[in-house]
């Protein structure tokens, strides 16, 4: 497994002439995003058309694990930066804590 990585996705990716931002895939294309804002939420898409038949939320504050596809796009309506927590696989959220407290 890789080590957990935190993306930042600009205000706006995705909009005008901010690109949106690809997330890195681990082995078989499953991983769990975390998002670490808890006001704001992104649209996330396995390809970076954001086409509406192809997009799903990661809604501010929620946890997320995705499998089988081979890319994923983040597009940041928001007018401020959102950071997501990356691990490779899917992760048991019941038993992750970020703060490594019992």
């Amino acid at each position: 497994m890789s080590k957990p990585t935190v993306i930042t996705v600009p205000a706006n990716a995705g909009f005008g002439t901010t690109p949106p931002v690809q997330i890195p895939l681990g082995a078989g294309g499953s991983v769990t995003l975390f998002n670490l804002d808890t006001t704001n939420g992104l649209t996330l898409c396995n390809d970076s058309q954001f086409q509406p038949s192809s997009t799903w939320p990661l809604k501010q504050g929620n946890v997320l694990p995705i499998t089988g596809i081979n890319n994923l796009w983040a597009q940041n309506p928001n007018s401020v930066n959102v950071e997501i927590l990356v691990l490779e696989g899917v992760v048991p959220v019941g038993l992750y804590n970020p703060s490594g407290a019992p």
